[in-house]
């Protein structure tokens, strides 16, 4: 069990399994890194595969304060877990539904650390206000 220490300090859960360059994969919203189990096996045949939890899911830390449950924080945190288990070395990134937009914002961010994406059943992110507000409402 490892963990890589966030920006803030949060500690966020990652595991490594597996040789090669790093195949770093992000969740659906309210997932864990359980999430890519039935995939580990046959990914690690040809990359290290990075998987993590989000903080507040699963094993990471739970910071008491909403502010800091933030995409930039999650982007902090996906830095942190990439230097810690892959040193930031170059690798590919995968991602399902919001694992999709943190990861293209990592390549928007990082570009030099992201070889190619993946991206399932995922978009932008939301480009209508109400839409934001409404979803962020939902979740409370």
């Amino acid at each position: 069990m490892a963990f890589a220490a966030s920006a803030d300090g949060t500690k966020i859960f990652y595991e490594v399994v597996g040789t090669g360059p790093p195949l770093l994969l992000q969740t659906a919203s309210f997932s864990t890194a359980r999430h890519w189990e039935g995939q580990v096996e046959a990914f690690s045949k040809h990359w290290r595969v990075v998987t993590w939890d989000y903080r507040g899911h699963g094993r990471s830390e739970a910071p008491p304060e909403p502010g800091r449950y933030t995409l930039d924080s999650v982007l902090e945190d996906l830095e942190a877990v990439h230097q810690s288990a892959a040193d930031l070395e170059p690798g590919y990134l995968g991602g399902l539904s919001v694992g999709g937009l943190v990861s293209l914002c990592y390549a928007l961010r990082h570009a030099d650390r992201v070889r190619a994406l993946g991206l399932v059943n995922t978009g932008p992110g939301f480009k209508n206000p109400e839409a934001l507000a409404g979803w962020q409402e939902m979740l409370g």
